[in-house]
């Protein structure tokens, strides 16, 4: 017996079709019981789409169209704990990563996609600023802004793991606007679809589950290079280093309140600083 998958996207959809506000209720009145989507993603996507309907009707007809990702769009999002890298670097060399934890409660991630980046980068910012200001929530916002030529050059780039890719064939998405142009980016995925982004996951799993068992015995994680490179090969790629990253299709990123980033780069001048900033940190090794 074939059984119909019913996403948050499905619902929210649903509600929308029929002119209604997106409650965390109505969502929660239309999901069968078999799906467990945690209120904290409930109200993250509630949030998404007071603050969108607040965007002047202009700045939206700039969006060829915006979606939520990542753990809000599964509804999985929880109160947990996060992984803070710190890359070493020796003059240009990377000598691999400090690990640490904090707790962390998870961002709305949201991607935008627009021939207008730029300026609709300075226009969300203003707005978002205002509207977190009155809503007085403490979510913490991730809105990348890219221009289409950039994701589909991205997709259809076979010798390296894609964000699209992964988000559209490997995770699942909550549209906000632009069905048809997500419609589209969806085929673009399926028709590129590509091992490594599998592999992408996979690899960057195995090297979070060996750091966050090392913390059971420390507060500090060191992953040197080459340990790095061999457990997650592709997720190292795309991160490395953090310093000489240059984003595939200038996508700029808003991420408000301003918090330290979860990656971070320390810059040292001998090998024996390393000695000494690696002291207090487990070691992990192939």
């Amino acid at each position: 017996m074939n059984e119909t998958i019913i996403t948050l996207d499905t619902v929210i959809k649903q509600i929308r079709g029929r002119d209604e506000l997106v409650t965390v209720s109505k969502i929660t009145s239309l999901m069968p019981p078999i799906i467990s989507a945690t209120s904290l993603a409930l109200t993250y996507i509630e949030t998404v789409f007071d603050f969108f309907a607040q965007i002047p009707q202009p700045d939206i007809s700039l969006m060829k169209c915006a979606y939520i990702y990542g753990s809000t769009a599964t509804g999985t999002v929880k109160g947990e704990l996060r992984l803070v890298e710190t890359q070493i670097l020796l003059g240009n060399e990377f000598l691999g990563s400090i690990f640490s934890c904090e707790p962390y409660a998870g961002d709305i991630d949201i991607e935008v996609i627009t021939e207008y980046p730029e300026e609709l980068y300075e226009r969300i910012s203003q707005l978002l600023q205002a509207f977190i200001a009155v809503s007085k929530k403490s979510f913490l916002w991730s809105i990348r802004f890219s221009h289409p030529q950039g994701v589909y050059g991205n997709i259809a780039n076979p010798l390296r793991s894609c964000i699209y890719r992964r988000v559209f064939n490997c995770s699942s998405t909550v549209c906000i606007c632009g069905d048809i142009e997500i419609d589209h980016i969806k085929s673009l995925c399926k028709q590129y679809a590509n091992p490594l982004d599998q592999k992408y996951f996979s690899g960057k799993a195995l090297l979070e589950t060996r750091v966050l068992e090392m913390f059971s015995n420390s507060n500090l994680v060191f992953v040197p290079y080459g340990v790095y490179s061999s457990l997650a090969p592709l997720f190292f790629d795309e991160w490395r280093p953090m310093g000489s990253k240059v984003q595939a299709g200038s996508v700029l990123k808003l991420r408000l309140p301003e918090r330290p980033h979860s990656t971070t780069i320390m810059k040292i001048e001998d090998i024996c600083e390393l000695q000494e900033k690696t002291r207090s940190a487990l070691v992990i090794s192939l």
